[in-house]
C-alpha cells in the first residue's frame, strides 16, 4: 500500500484564529432523517437520476443559471491556476493519493477530521447550521476573521464527512467570502473529497454518494459566504468589526414555523398576517357547521383559499363531514359523493369559475342535476390561465393539427383548469382528454403508447407546464429503460426520446400567480436557502421548476401538483418522526429537527400544510416534541420596495427579518393590504374573492327563500352551458364533460377509453 501523503502546515492548521458563532435562538441539536416515501412519481426514480447527473457526459448549464454552482452534475475537470494557494495545496494533497488506494484516502481524511476546530459551543449545533444531503448528522458554519478571511467550522457524526469539512476548512483558510463565491465547479471537483474515489482525483466525476456529500457541504459553504456579504458593510471581503456568524443573518423571505405543540411562529409581516387565522375558535367553527348541516349544504374548496376562510373550514369539518379542501382534480368527485351519500341539496364551490362549472357538470353527468351549485360571488371569478384556452390564439393553435388529422393523427391534452366551453370547443377540433398536474406526464406517455405511431400530442394551455413536461421527458429519455419503466411500464428510453418531436405545447397561457416564481425568486432561493427543501408546482416558470427538479433528484425537493407538495412535506415529517423513534428505541438522546421547505406555489396552501403538520406531530406523541417545520414563502421582486420609495409608513411596517439588500420586503402592495397580483406575492386575487362573508351571505340567501334571494342565488350559479354547439347535436356542457369522463376512465383503468382511440385513429 502506498504511504499516505503527509499534511503540511500550509494545508492544515490547528492554530487558526477562531470565530465565535452566536445565535439569538435557543441552542438545540438536530438530526438528519433518512428515506421517506412521496406521492410524486418523480421521487420513485430519483436514484436513476443520480446515475445520470453524476456522469461525466451529463451537462447541466442551467445549474449556473439558477445559481447552483457546485452542483455535482456540473463538477468538471478542474483548472486551479487562479484559485488561492490554500485551496491548491489541499487539492494537490488529495490528488497525490492513488485512485485505487482507499485506505490511504481514508487515512488522510481522518487526519483532516482531527485538525478540524471543535463545534460544540452554544449556538453551534442549531437548525440554521444543519447541512442537508449528508448521510450522517452534519452541521457547518462560516464566519469571518478580523483579517477578512473565512473560517469554516463544523462537525458530523461521520468521521469521513468531518474530514471533508476539515479539508474545506483548510482549503478556504486564506480566502475571503468573495473568493469562495468566485470558485468554479471544477475547482470543487479538484478537492476530490471522496473517501473511495474511483476516478482520477484531478478530473472526471466523483462517485455518486461522495459527490452528493461534496455538493451538500459546498452548497452550505457558499450559502453562508453569501450571507456574510449580505450582512456586511464591506462587500469587498474585508471585515471592519469582530467575527460575524452567518447564523444571525436575516432571512430573505417570510416564513411560518410550526412547532410540535401546535404553536405557529411567524417571521415577517406577511407571515404574521397569515398566522392570524390559523387557529379559529371552535365556537365559530361549530356555528358554521350547524348552519351548513341545517341547510344541507356541502362545501368543496381549493387549497388556494384565503387563510381566514380555509382555517375556519378546516376547523368546521371536525363538526360536519361534508366540507372538503383539495386541489381541483377531486373537487367535483367529492361534490358528487356529498350529494349521493350525504344528502346535500346544495354545494358551495370556493374556487374560480371553471371549478364550479366542472362540479355542476359532473353532478348532472351523474344524474344529480337537481343539486344546486353556487359560486361565492355574482361577478365572474376569473382565471388568466383558463382565459387563455378561450382565446382566438388557442383555437388557432389547435386548428393546425385539426386540418391535418387525415394524414397525421392527433390528440389534445387539456389542463383541467379550463372552462367547459374551452373543453367542448377543443374537442370539436381535436379529440381531447383532460389532465391534471398530478397525471399529465403519464397521460402524455400513454397517448404515445396507445395511439398510432405517427400521432402527435398537443398540450395546453399552460405554457410553463408544457415546457416543464418537455424537460421532464427529455431527462427521462436519458436515464435508461429501468428508470422509464418506473414511470410508465410501456415505454423505454428510446421510445420516450422518439416521442419528443411529436410533443407540442401552447406557449401563450400563463397563470398570473405562478408566473411570479421567476428567475428573481429562484436566484434568491438558490443563494440563500441551499439547505432548504424546494417545492414547485408544475405551473411555475422554468427557473423555479428547474431548481426544485434538481433538488427532487436527491430527495430534497418536489415538483408536481398542490397535493404532491403537501404529500412531500407530510412525508418529511413522517420520516423525521420515524428517525426520532429509532433514536429512542436505540437508547439515544432525542434531538431536535427543523424541516425547512420553500413553498413554490400559491400561498393559500399554507393553511392546509399547517393543519396537516399539526395533526401529524400531535398524533406522533412525545417522540416528535423536538420537530419543527418551517414553511418559507418566496416573494417576487414586484413586492420589494426600497426604503426611500416605500416612505415612512412602509418602513415602519416592515420588520428586521424582511430587510434584504437595502430593500424592504413588504407583505403586498405599499398600502399594506396583503398579497395580490399587484403586490407580487404568490396570492391569487381571484381566489380571494371567496370570502368568509360571502359564505355567510350565501347561507343567508338560502334561508331567506324570497324572490330577491332567489335572483341573487341564480346569479351565483355557474354557467350551465345548455346551448348546443351549432349543429343541434349536444350541449356545450355535455361535450365539455366528455374530456373529463375520458380522464376519469384513464385514471380508473390505466388505459385510454376505446372511444377516444377510435376517434383519434379515424
Amino acid at each position: 500500500m502506498a504511504s499516505s501523503p503527509s499534511l503540511s502546515s500550509s494545508s492544515m492548521s490547528s492554530s487558526r484564529p477562531s470565530a465565535s458563532a452566536s445565535s439569538s435562538r435557543p441552542s438545540i441539536t438536530r438530526r438528519i432523517y433518512r428515506g421517506g416515501s412521496f406521492s410524486s412519481c418523480f421521487f420513485r426514480f430519483r436514484s436513476r437520476f443520480f446515475k445520470h447527473i453524476y456522469s461525466p457526459s451529463s451537462t447541466r448549464s442551467s445549474l449556473v443559471q439558477t445559481g447552483l454552482v457546485g452542483c455535482p452534475s456540473a463538477l468538471s475537470s478542474p483548472t486551479l491556476s487562479s484559485v488561492p494557494e490554500s485551496f491548491q495545496t489541499v487539492a494537490r494533497t488529495l490528488s497525490e493519493i492513488p485512485t485505487n488506494d482507499v485506505k490511504a484516502r481514508v487515512a488522510v481524511m481522518m487526519q483532516f477530521a482531527t485538525k478540524l476546530d471543535e463545534f460544540d459551543q452554544p449556538g453551534d449545533r442549531v437548525p440554521q447550521n444543519r447541512v442537508m444531503g449528508c448521510a450522517a448528522d452534519t452541521w457547518l458554519d462560516v464566519a469571518r476573521r478580523d483579517d477578512g478571511c473565512v473560517v469554516v467550522r463544523g462537525t458530523s457524526a461521520s468521521t469521513l464527512t468531518r474530514g471533508a469539512i476539515g479539508a474545506l476548512a483548510a482549503a478556504c483558510e486564506a480566502m475571503t467570502p468573495n473568493d469562495v463565491l468566485a470558485l468554479e465547479d471544477g475547482d470543487v471537483a479538484a478537492l476530490a473529497l471522496s473517501a473511495t474515489n474511483e476516478q482520477p482525483a484531478m478530473g472526471g466525476a466523483l462517485r455518486r454518494r461522495d459527490n452528493a456529500t461534496t455538493y451538500a457541504l459546498w452548497s452550505a459553504v457558499r450559502a453562508r459566504a453569501r450571507r456574510l456579504l449580505a450582512t456586511s458593510a464591506d462587500d469587498a471581503g474585508t471585515s471592519t468589526s469582530t467575527s460575524t456568524s452567518t447564523s444571525s443573518s436575516a432571512d430573505a423571505f417570510p416564513s411560518l414555523v410550526i412547532a410540535a405543540n401546535g404553536n405557529v411562529s411567524p417571521n415577517g409581516a406577511f407571515a404574521e398576517q397569515q398566522a392570524r387565522y390559523l387557529s379559529p375558535s371552535d365556537d365559530e367553527a361549530r356555528r358554521l357547521a350547524e348552519r351548513l348541516e341545517r341547510l344541507k349544504v356541502g362545501v368543496v374548496a381549493h387549497f388556494y383559499m384565503d387563510p381566514e376562510v380555509q382555517g375556519l373550514l378546516i376547523r368546521a369539518s371536525r363538526f360536519y363531514p361534508h366540507i372538503f379542501i383539495s386541489d381541483s382534480l377531486v373537487m367535483a368527485g367529492r361534490a358528487v359523493e356529498m350529494a349521493r351519500a350525504g344528502g346535500c341539496r346544495s354545494v358551495f364551490v370556493l374556487g374560480v369559475d371553471f371549478m364550479s362549472e366542472n362540479v355542476a357538470a359532473m353532478l348532472k353527468e351523474n344524474d344529480m342535476g337537481d343539486v344546486r351549485v353556487y359560486r361565492m360571488d355574482e361577478a365572474p371569478i376569473g382565471c388568466t390561465l383558463a382565459d387563455a384556452a378561450n382565446s382566438d390564439e388557442y383555437r388557432q393553435y389547435l386548428s393546425s393539427p385539426a386540418s391535418r388529422r387525415a394524414e397525421e393523427p392527433a390528440v389534445h391534452i387539456v389542463y383541467i383548469n379550463t372552462s367547459l366551453r374551452a373543453k367542448a370547443q377543443s374537442d370539436l377540433l381535436v379529440p381531447t382528454i383532460t389532465c391534471t398536474s398530478s397525471n399529465v406526464v403519464r397521460t402524455v406517455l400513454q397517448a404515445f403508447l396507445q395511439l398510432p405511431d405517427n400521432a402527435h400530442v398537443y398540450y395546453g394551455p399552460d405554457a410553463y407546464m408544457g415546457a416543464n413536461v418537455r424537460e421532464l421527458l427529455t431527462s427521462l429519455a436519458e436515464l435508461g429503460d429501468d428508470a422509464v419503466a418506473e414511470i410508465h411500464e410501456g415505454h423505454t428510453a428510446s421510445s420516450v426520446a422518439a416521442c419528443l418531436p411529436r410533443f407540442h405545447y401552447f406557449q401563450e397561457g400563463k397563470c398570473v400567480i405562478h408566473e411570479m416564481f421567476g428567475s428573481d425568486v429562484a436566484d434568491v432561493v438558490a443563494a440563500e436557502y441551499a439547505d432548504a427543501y424546494v417545492t414547485a408546482h408544475l405551473e411555475v416558470p422554468g427557473e423555479m421548476f428547474r431548481l426544485a427538479l434538481l433538488k427532487s433528484r436527491t430527495g430534497f425537493g418536489a415538483v408536481g401538483s398542490t397535493q404532491t407538495i403537501l404529500d412531500f412535506i407530510n412525508g418529511k415529517v413522517d420520516a423525521a418522526v420515524a428517525a426520532m423513534q429509532e433514536e429512542k428505541d436505540g437508547g439515544g438522546t432525542l434531538t431536535a429537527e427543523r424541516i425547512r421547505v420553500i413553498l413554490g406555489t400559491e400561498v393559500g396552501m399554507l393553511t392546509s400544510i399547517v393543519e396537516s403538520v399539526r395533526d401529524k406531530l400531535r398524533d406522533s406523541g412525545p417522540v416528535a416534541a423536538g420537530i419543527e417545520v418551517e414553511i418559507i414563502i418566496p416573494v417576487s421582486s414586484e413586492s420589494v420596495t426600497s426604503v426611500e420609495a416605500s416612505g415612512a409608513g412602509a418602513g415602519a411596517g416592515a420588520t428586521t427579518d424582511e430587510v434584504l439588500g437595502g430593500a424592504v420586503v413588504l407583505p403586498g402592495p405599499s398600502g399594506g393590504e396583503g398579497c395580490s397580483a399587484e403586490g407580487g406575492c404568490a396570492a391569487c386575487p381571484y381566489m380571494k374573492m371567496n370570502t368568509l362573508a360571502a359564505v355567510h351571505r350565501t347561507l343567508d340567501l338560502l334561508e331567506e327563500e324570497s324572490e330577491s334571494a332567489s335572483a341573487h342565488l341564480a346569479a351565483q350559479e355557474p354557467d350551465a352551458y345548455t346551448e348546443d354547439l351549432g349543429d343541434g347535436s349536444e350541449s356545450v356542457a355535455a361535450r365539455g364533460c366528455r374530456p373529463i369522463v375520458r380522464m376519469q376512465s384513464f385514471q380508473a383503468k390505466g388505459v385510454f377509453p376505446d372511444e377516444l382511440v377510435r376517434t383519434v385513429s379515424s
